[in-house]
């Protein structure tokens, strides 16, 4: 679009041109150089309606016919030396301008002959070569040192737009590159957060599988722990495009493959995963049609827990990348389940601590012995009945295992006393 704007102000000032010296020219000479005139402001006006793809290839043609136009017109006053010889000057600098040694040198092979040829009609003898030269120098000596001008601000600004481009196409993957990464560290902040405010291993796990599925482009995504003395692996939960599913499935360690990756604390990636790969326990990988997998381990202070599972069924695979991403978020992983883990030995603790407080309680009479824990279970039993909330269960049951907590300051006197005790038939 610049080219043809360029064209179009360029025919208009050459016409302008024209019409200039054909008034200037005289009343006698003004019909044939209107008809100059004419040919030239048509040719001006087909250019500016001329599709872009046509217009790239008549422009070549144009600076000929520009040149043609100034011949005719030095031909028609009839002057070879006059002060409108640097016409061609115009045409000249444009080729050099556009297409560089070639236009350059093909603009000055025509501007030459055409002036030997206009030198040749206006003189009264037959000049000589030398002649035909030497008269045309010093025009032609400005001419190439303005078109080698515009050759050398061609190739200046062609520089400058390649270095801007290859600066703007730096800046733009400079730019996707931090906002990928100003992404993933929204993403890995959301997960500590979540980490940190849940006490849920499930949900918390879900949140690890969501956040994952959003850094990496895979549609399978399940997280195994190790259980039971690191004999068992279990599957907690699975995603296959987006749907979560729970599980608890219990895996022999030795019948899946995520027990090379575990054993060796490294990951492994398999591009293409062949039956002869997938073991006896793999059947969740081998019934979602996992093409390519990732296992990544997931090990917290030295310990591993589990392993991060990351499939794709379609996609071209993952890259180096997406790896060393994968193994930065197992760690959040890690330390999730690590937490979990902790969690889940300090309620043990207590309720091992609940439990055997309720327990020596109820030893102090040999009437009331077990009597806690009977009734426990039966307010579990009726809270599961009216659908209650399973963290009002766990306060329930840790409430009627110290019902009777107030055993504790009461003499043994008194609770064996013969008279509390029931009578016998």
């Amino acid at each position: 679009t610049k080219i043809k704007r360029l064209m179009g102000c360029y025919g208009v000032l050459f016409t302008f041109l024209i019409l200039m010296l054909a008034i200037m020219a005289g009343t006698d000479s003004q019909p044939g150089l209107y008809l100059i005139l004419l040919i030239a402001f048509t040719a001006t006006l087909s250019l500016k309606f001329l599709p872009i793809d046509i217009l790239a290839r008549v422009i070549p043609l144009s600076i000929g016919t520009y040149i043609i136009f100034i011949h005719a017109f030095l031909s028609y006053i009839g002057e070879a030396h006059n002060q409108y010889k640097p016409l061609y000057l115009l045409p000249m600098i444009l080729a050099s301008f556009l297409f560089g040694y070639f236009g350059a040198f093909t603009t000055f092979i025509m501007t030459f002959f055409s002036h030997i040829i206009l030198v040749s009609n206006t003189s009264p003898t037959v000049p000589s070569y030398a002649h035909l030269i030497l008269s045309g120098l010093p025009f032609f000596t400005i001419a190439a040192l303005l078109s080698f001008t515009a050759l050398f601000i061609a190739r200046i600004l062609k520089e400058d737009k390649e270095n801007m481009s290859s600066l703007i196409v730096q800046i733009e993957r400079t730019k996707e590159a931090l906002t990928r990464e100003l992404e993933t560290i929204k993403i890995l902040h959301n997960t500590d957060r979540a980490i940190l405010s849940s006490i849920n291993r499930k949900e918390t796990l879900k949140i690890c599988v969501i956040n994952l599925r959003a850094l990496i482009n895979a549609e399978y995504v399940s997280i195994a722990t190790l259980e039971e003395d690191d004999i068992f692996f279990r599957l907690e939960i699975s995603s296959l495009n987006g749907i979560l599913e729970e599980h608890e499935d219990m895996i022999p360690l030795e019948s899946t493959i995520l027990k090379r990756s575990v054993s060796s604390k490294a990951s492994r990636y398999y591009p293409e995963v062949y039956p002869d790969d997938l073991l006896d326990g793999d059947m969740d990988i081998r019934d979602k049609g996992v093409r390519r997998l990732l296992i990544v381990p997931l090990i917290a202070k030295g310990i591993p827990l589990g392993a991060l599972n990351i499939g794709s069924l379609e996609s071209p695979g993952f890259s180096r990348e997406d790896i060393d991403l994968a193994e930065k978020y197992a760690l959040q992983v890690a330390i999730a389940i690590d937490n979990s883990n902790l969690y889940e030995g300090a309620q043990n603790l207590f309720m091992n601590t609940i439990t055997s407080l309720s327990s020596a309680i109820d030893a102090k009479s040999r009437w009331t012995k077990n009597h806690s824990e009977c009734v426990a279970e039966y307010a579990i039993a009726i809270a599961c009945e009216l659908s209650l909330d399973e963290t009002f269960m766990k306060d329930l049951r840790i409430a009627v295992l110290l019902h009777d907590i107030g055993k504790i300051g009461i003499s043994d006197t008194i609770i064996n006393n013969p008279m509390q005790t029931p009578l016998r038939p």
